[in-house]
């Protein structure tokens, strides 16, 4: 989904930065256990002066909404429009050089799973957030039962959302444990 990401989809949501996957032109993957990927998600603070460095290689700092974040990183779309396969091919070296980290509730050993970042992330939010609805929310997971109409993006409850996931260790990201 991240490579997917223009410039204007990253933007504030009641003074909160984050990535808006609501594009109506945004390709992501929507099958029926995917169908919660259109959502805004917050921007870690950690992510932010990644964010900032590299927006500097776009129009000295100034980058047009419409440009792609990852533009001609990844080659030419797959045939279903998206970059998945292609990203996962050119980022795997990067990706196995992510160490374990420990599992934040218990300190048990997790593994990276590189084929599913969403899967890792949500596990590392397992340590942090005991709500597993918000945790499928802010990871477009599947939701269930009454969980569908769960409302996190409402104007009173992304502040608090940004705050509980600048708590979460993400550490491991600075190659750090």
């Amino acid at each position: 989904e991240i490579i997917g990401l223009w410039w204007g989809d990253i933007k504030t949501h009641n003074e909160v930065l984050c990535y808006d996957f609501n594009r109506v032109n945004m390709v992501l993957k929507e099958t029926p256990s995917t169908k919660y990927a259109r959502r805004r998600t917050p921007v870690v603070d950690v992510i932010k002066p990644y964010i900032d460095n590299y927006k500097l290689k776009f129009n000295r700092g100034n980058p047009k909404d419409d440009t792609p974040l990852f533009s001609h990183a990844f080659g030419t779309p797959d045939a279903d429009g998206k970059y998945s396969k292609t990203a996962s091919k050119r980022l795997r070296y990067w990706l196995e050089q992510v160490p374990s980290i420990k599992h934040q509730r218990d300190n048990s050993v997790i593994g990276l799973n590189t084929h599913s970042l969403r899967h890792t992330f949500k596990m590392i939010l397992e340590g942090e957030i005991e709500n597993t609805t918000v945790i499928n929310k802010v990871t477009g997971s599947g939701l269930k039962g009454m969980e569908i109409h769960y409302q996190w993006e409402e104007i009173r409850q992304f502040p608090k959302l940004l705050n509980i996931l600048n708590k979460t260790n993400f550490s491991f990201i600075n190659g750090e444990e």
